[in-house]
């Protein structure tokens, strides 16, 4: 027996897309032809494809694309993009994506959190103090 969700008009969130997509006219092109996902070195490790988020986020589906992992795994190696026959800037909505989630402290992994306190504390990802972080490379 096969079980079908379906989509409640009412619930869908139509604004996301353009909270959190840089050109949201070009995404709502898609044509869902997956060259995105086929190109995405990680999209293995990812509990939806960029295929799949980006229908995603053109239905509204705010929860379900917030509560998944896909766009914390994005290396932003801009495969997808450069690939991409509609030229729709994928790589610039991940990185909204994770920009908009750190915002409104929505699934954020701990790491990035850590990560986010890191650069604003000590202005770097390193953590070290800015007038000594480079003694290491004085003897190169």
């Amino acid at each position: 027996m096969i079980t079908r969700d379906v989509l409640v008009l009412e619930t869908l969130d139509r604004d996301f897309v353009k909270q959190v997509t840089p050109e949201w006219e070009k995404l709502l092109a898609c044509i869902q032809c997956g060259t995105c996902s086929a190109s995405c070195p990680t999209a293995y490790a990812m509990d939806h494809t960029p295929r799949q988020l980006w229908q995603m986020v053109r239905l509204g589906l705010d929860e379900e694309v917030l509560a998944s992992r896909t766009f914390w795994l994005c290396t932003t190696c801009k495969s997808c993009q450069v690939r991409c026959p509609r030229d729709i800037p994928i790589m610039d909505t991940m990185i909204a994506l994770k920009e908009y989630a750190f915002q409104k402290d929505i699934n954020v992994p701990d790491g990035m959190k850590v990560f986010g306190e890191t650069i604003t504390t000590q202005h770097n990802i390193s953590g070290d103090d800015n007038a000594t972080r480079l003694i290491w490379s004085q003897n190169l």
